[in-house]
């Protein structure tokens, strides 16, 4: 996928965010048992892929889940169901002010998503940005965009009220590896007709907040039986960002898949003994 070089006017490509695997853990000591699975999350994403669009346009919301067929689902807004289908997409074909909310998706043995904002803008300028979380290193886009797609001429986009426009911008803005000093409030600012005249237009803001994600391995003393007492395990622990990891911005990695594993290792005295790992 095309993404700009830095901050630019790249091309952002919509592309889906593949769906995380769960967590498989794996037991390699005699008698140990393997962890007992909890019931799958569902991940809630919209087409196109931002968390404003313009009333009257059309919005896709997909509720994935490893095996869509034969299940029925359910969809949420503002916590409350409103709708349930067999298929896992829903098409909101003309959106109406009715329409904006937090949104989340069930299917028939699996938990509910994690929410999604939706905002219906009757403005004559939005800025587009992700519906999704967006951590460090990831590519993030925002788009200047005009009332039902017109034309909108010298754009310029701004961080916490500073110009951050790059010196070649066209109605996108392109950040190939986010940082958290790229957190801040944007809006944008463009030329364009709106009755009979042009004239120059703010979009309302839009807040970003680029998240560190970082995980974390201690060792713990666990007891899986009563003989197993103050065995010594390896824990990997990833911690819970404040959204979810999706890929961002268009950008397509494989999907992974976390393993654990745990090793029954002879108990001694140190609490941490040399040939622990």
């Amino acid at each position: 996928p095309m993404v700009g070089t830095g901050v630019g006017g790249g091309i952002c490509h919509h592309m889906w965010p593949p769906l995380l695997l769960p967590l498989t853990i794996v037991s390699l000591g005699m008698g140990l048992p393997l962890a007992q699975p909890t019931a799958q999350k569902t991940r809630l994403t919209l087409d196109p892929p931002w968390s404003t669009v313009f009333r009257g346009e059309s919005v896709t919301l997909t509720c994935s889940t490893s095996h869509p067929s034969g299940r029925r689902f359910t969809w949420y807004r503002n916590h409350k169901p409103f709708r349930s289908t067999e298929k896992n997409n829903l098409r909101i074909k003309y959106t109406q002010e009715e329409d904006a909310g937090r949104y989340q998706c069930k299917a028939s043995d699996s938990e509910r998503s994690d929410p999604v904002q939706l905002t219906i803008s009757e403005n004559w300028l939005i800025l587009q940005v992700p519906y999704y979380g967006v951590f460090e290193g990831d590519p993030l886009c925002l788009r200047c965009y005009g009332w039902k797609g017109a034309k909108v001429s010298g754009i310029r986009y701004y961080r916490d009220g500073v110009d951050v426009t790059p010196s070649h911008v066209n109605s996108e803005l392109s950040i190939k590896q986010a940082r958290t000093r790229d957190s801040g409030k944007y809006h944008c600012t463009g030329s364009m007709r709106t009755t009979v005249m042009f004239t120059e237009v703010n979009s309302p803001p839009a807040s970003i907040s680029v998240q560190e994600s970082y995980t974390s391995i201690e060792a713990q003393q666990v007891q899986d039986h009563p003989e197993d007492s103050g065995t010594p395990r390896c824990q990997i622990a990833a911690e819970d960002p404040p959204c979810d990891p999706l890929p961002k911005c268009w950008k397509d990695p494989p999907p992974l898949v976390f393993v654990a594993l745990r090793q029954r290792i002879p108990e001694q005295k140190d609490p941490l003994p040399p040939n622990f790992q």
